[in-house]
């Protein structure tokens, strides 16, 4: 129960590996608000969270749509003892460069620019910890039984 007391909010939790991470992070004890484009995926992980005895909520939004907006408004008064921390999903393509779409590589490369800017600007001060993840490709889909 490493995250008990903790809340996630978990972008693009309705499949994949950001479903995989809401529910990992549910299991380590954090409430959940799990965040997708897809609104019946995204309740549909509330729900699998929910029955497992942890405490989840799942919004429908789509931050690449004009309509939705993402504010990270968070902010830290100089007297704080320690901050939060912020961790990005972003990518190997983003460290190394890969085949495939150009926008998907320069977003990866800019958020690995941002974490290391809010590393460097606030982690210094016990304020905010942020880290980037860098996976490959990864199959998130669960392993049937034999």
């Amino acid at each position: 129960m490493k995250l008990s007391g903790k809340t996630a909010l978990v972008t693009g939790a309705g499949s994949r590996m950001g479903r995989a991470i809401a529910k990992l992070f549910a299991e380590e004890g954090a409430r959940v608000v799990a965040v997708d484009m897809n609104g019946d995926s995204v309740e549909a992980v509330a729900s699998e969270i929910k029955a497992s005895g942890r405490e989840a909520v799942g919004v429908a939004g789509n931050v690449t749509k004009q309509e939705d907006i993402l504010v990270n408004n968070a902010g830290i008064m100089d007297k704080q003892e320690a901050g939060g921390v912020i961790i990005n999903n972003a990518s190997v393509g983003g460290l190394f460069g890969t085949r495939g779409g150009a926008s998907y590589v320069a977003s990866k490369h800019a958020l690995i620019g941002l974490t290391k800017n809010i590393a460097a600007t606030y982690g210094t001060f016990n304020k905010i910890r942020a880290n980037a993840i860098a996976p490959g490709g990864l199959n998130t889909t669960p392993r049937r039984a034999s």
